[in-house]
């Protein structure tokens, strides 16, 4: 009786999958259970990630205070919402002249709820995290439209607005050290100071003003070579009433001013502007891309021997190779590229012998038939060729930010070729402004200048 129970209980079937099930059901518990707690680890590290990259930020930071960087992350540790665990705090940081650089680890155990049900009583949170602020090298050439169409209210308008820019990008002793500008005031042409014009061979017949005759592959090119002689431009009077005082070649007072870092001297000269004729935005354009130009070196270098240029930028224009600085172009018109004209040599060199008498200046009064000795040697579309040939130029090393200004005094019928020259994107970049809006473009570009000085 006994064996034969035996064999029946041997061979009974029922209930077997209990087994089966108990034993899956405990897996399933032990996996739903590692979810959570792999979840709860995953929100842990993404709290502690998270008050790494802020606490780093801060140490990394040129107006932070505190010289003992760990004692910074660790304040920002105290801002963890999951838990405020002890943790393993490791401080590094990297500080030369122009950088800052913080990095930090941390670590730290949470206990498990289901992971210890085979063996695993904790699991590690981890984040590391590495900020570096750096101050870069500036460059920046303010280019200001002083054509005939910005008198009167435009023009106040315009010295308010980027004189305001000045004092945004030179507000600290740290930000002067770092920052040069460069006003490039055009109108027909943009006048350079003697000493400067003495830098290159320039074919000089007269002393009333320093304007270069560029030629159509000039605006394929960024500075100007010194191996070639250039063609001083005609001091013409190209007015109608001696009130007026217009100049193709603009007067002294209008001449621009390199690689300052002066704000009283800067915003003297912005003050001190006066307007002129006809409006060459690639001539102005010319010029800022030529004083953003590495091959200008050389002639920074010789202004800084004779005093025009200041010691920290004699090196300057830096190579577009190095990686801390920033060239920016600031372009500014209140119109379109203008018919331009000159005095047809043979009348102009009529009353003197070239280089043995000083010309005088055209002037259009009553004594001229204007319009039988002037030449229009240069279109509205050959200006806008030339824009874009130079504005492509700058943008084609990817160096170069130029941001364009638009200032609407009558109409918009030369903001197209405008809103080409800038970078993209051109909505960034580009701005269409009237009389209450300029300052506020001219102090838009200063900040995002700032934030491109420093990078973290």
């Amino acid at each position: 009786m006994i064996r034969h129970t035996l064999k029946k209980f041997t061979r009974d079937e029922d209930g077997a999958i209990t087994a089966y099930i108990l034993m899956m059901f405990l897996m399933m518990v032990v996996a739903a259970g590692m979810a959570v707690d792999f979840m709860r680890q995953e929100t842990a590290r993404a709290d502690l990630q998270n008050a790494v990259d802020r606490g780093v930020l801060a140490a990394a930071d040129f107006k932070q205070t505190l010289s003992d960087k760990k004692l910074v992350v660790q304040d920002y540790m105290k801002s963890r919402t999951v838990t405020n665990a002890e943790l393993k705090l490791v401080v590094n940081e990297d500080r030369g002249l122009n950088y800052s650089r913080v990095t930090a680890h941390a670590r730290y155990e949470i206990p498990t709820y289901f992971l210890k049900l085979i063996g695993i009583n904790t699991l590690a949170v981890v984040a590391s995290g590495t900020a570096e602020q750096r101050k870069r090298e500036v460059e920046v050439s303010l280019v200001l439209d002083i054509s005939g169409s910005m008198k009167n209210q435009p023009m106040v308008d315009m010295k308010d607005a980027a004189t305001k820019f000045v004092d945004i990008l030179l507000a600290e002793q740290e930000a002067r050290e770092k920052t040069s500008i460069s006003v490039i005031p055009y109108s027909a042409q943009v006048s350079v100071p003697k000493w400067f014009a003495d830098q290159y061979a320039l074919d000089t017949y007269h002393t009333y003003s320093y304007c270069f005759l560029f030629g159509e592959q000039d605006f394929k090119e960024g500075a100007l070579p010194t191996g070639v002689t250039w063609k001083q431009f005609q001091h013409v009077k190209d007015s109608y009433s001696n009130n007026l005082k217009r100049w193709a070649c603009p007067r002294e007072a209008n001449t621009l001013l390199p690689f300052s870092n002066d704000p009283t001297a800067i915003k003297a000269k912005i003050n001190g502007l006066e307007y002129e004729h006809w409006t060459a935005i690639y001539n102005g354009m010319k010029w800022a891309v030529a004083l953003l130009d590495p091959d200008t070196q050389p002639i920074v270098a010789n202004l800084n021997s004779l005093g025009h240029v200041i010691d920290d930028f004699a090196d300057r224009p830096l190579p577009y190779t190095d990686e801390d600085v920033v060239k920016v172009i600031v372009l500014m018109t209140d119109g379109a590229n203008t018919k331009m004209r000159q005095v047809k040599e043979s009348t102009y060199f009529s009353k003197f012998t070239k280089g043995v008498d000083e010309p005088t200046y055209w002037d259009n009064n009553d004594g001229y038939d204007w319009d039988d000795i002037v030449d229009n040697y240069k279109s509205t579309k050959i200006g806008d060729d030339y824009l874009k040939n130079i504005c492509d130029l700058a943008k084609a090393n990817q160096k170069v930010t130029i941001y364009t200004i638009y200032f609407v005094t009558n109409d918009t019928f030369g903001e197209p070729a405008l809103k080409d020259c800038a970078s993209e994107p051109k909505d960034v970049n580009h701005f269409l402004v009237n009389s209450k809006t300029v300052a506020e473009a001219f102090g838009t570009i200063a900040a995002n200048i700032q934030k491109l000085k420093l990078t973290q």
